[in-house]
């Protein structure tokens, strides 16, 4: 009789575990799709918005007329319609302001992912701040190559601005070299949502004032 007993029991144990299997057991917070970060929330909810503007060349960002920024509330992964062009003379520095803000209704942190340069033009440095010069201020270069750099943001209705200034020097001493930086801002919450804005920027000797007003005339 004992035996039967335990037999039984035995039988419906294995029978509970399989039915559980069956329909699925409910995962418990932590589980590794989790941890992998599954994206959740729709486009509204989850919207950064980058946009960009010429700074200028030079030391002191004087050579150039006042720009408006481009790409507010135009959202997109190529950079059109927020596009900033200029020419620069070899050897120096150009400058632009990016702006990041938050159009989602749910607060975010947003992810920063640069360009890197290259042989003829050198990021020199990525600041957080709008600024005509050098200056000291929080310098976020690295994370700004690599990826890495993050801001939070509130909903959009009481959301800051955050501007970086971007550095970046001509090395070549070749007239007409061209050289693009695209930066694209993505949602951690969910990363397929981001925005791209472009700094584009090629060598013109002592013609740029010239090929300033043909970019501002014709950019994207």
């Amino acid at each position: 009789m004992y035996l039967t007993r335990l037999l039984v029991r035995n039988l419906l144990s294995i029978s509970l575990i399989v039915s559980l299997v069956a329909l699925g057991a409910p995962a418990r917070a932590g589980s590794s799709n989790l941890r992998l970060g599954t994206a959740t929330g729709t486009a509204e909810d989850h919207r950064p918005d980058a946009s960009i503007k010429l700074c200028g060349w030079g030391d002191t960002c004087r050579h150039v007329s006042p720009q408006p920024y481009r790409g507010n509330d135009i959202y997109n992964a190529t950079g059109a319609r927020q596009t900033s062009s200029s020419g620069m003379e070899e050897g120096n520095d150009i400058r632009f302001w990016i702006k990041f803000q938050n159009d989602g209704s749910l607060g975010d942190t947003f992810y920063v992912q640069g360009c890197r340069g290259n042989n003829s033009f050198v990021v020199r440095a990525v600041l957080v701040g709008a600024f005509t010069q050098s200056t000291y201020a929080p310098n976020i270069t690295r994370q700004f190559k690599r990826g890495t750099a993050h801001f939070k943001f509130d909903p959009a209705d009481t959301s800051r601005d955050v501007v970086i200034t971007l550095d970046i020097w001509a090395r070549t001493s070749t007239f007409g070299v061209g050289y693009s930086c695209p930066i694209t801002l993505s949602s951690a919450a969910n990363p397929s949502i981001s925005d791209t804005v472009v700094a584009k920027m090629i060598t013109c000797l002592r013609n740029c004032v010239r090929v300033d007003w043909m970019t501002a005339s014709g950019g994207r």
